[in-house]
């Protein structure tokens, strides 16, 4: 299913809601944005 949902070549937004640990908030975002592809 996620092969046939990446052949649409849609746009992505991502979404990152309130509540998370401060201190490790940078370090989570660097992690995301790394590995999106």
């Amino acid at each position: 299913i996620g092969k046939r949902i990446a052949s649409l070549n849609l746009p992505t937004a991502i979404i990152m809601e309130g509540g998370y640990a401060n201190e490790e908030l940078g370090k989570n975002v660097v992690t995301l944005l790394e590995n999106f592809k």
